[in-house]
């Protein structure tokens, strides 16, 4: 199990514009550790959303293969009721350092 705080950008460049931070947990799930469950609110802190929340959760493959698609089961402020998707893709990974650029898709209905 393992705790994320992370740095959301408008772009993938390095002087990309900050719009939320991804805060949440993963635990591994599968008794081969390849699947975890995640669980995750990503915090606008920046623009028209500032203050307002998106929230994610289901099974997410660790391994970096492809696309991974997720569940928004629901949001805060003008994210209130919010339902729809979200695709997760890594573009860069550092088996050194762990460190890794995961670019990120959101599809949602709110009221």
């Amino acid at each position: 199990m393992f705790c994320t705080d992370d740095l959301i950008t408008e772009g993938i460049e390095k002087d990309s514009a900050p719009i939320a931070r991804g805060q949440g947990i993963y635990v591994v799930s599968s008794l081969d550790g390849s699947y975890a469950l995640m669980l995750m609110s990503v915090v606008f802190i920046n623009g028209k959303y500032k203050g307002s929340t998106i929230e994610i959760q289901g099974s997410y493959k660790q391994i970096l293969v492809g696309v991974v698609e997720m569940p928004v089961v629901g949001g805060t402020g003008k994210f209130r009721l919010a339902r729809g998707y979200a695709t997760f893709e890594v573009v860069f990974y550092d088996y050194v350092t762990g460190y890794s650029l995961t670019r990120s898709n959101m599809t949602v209905l709110y009221y």
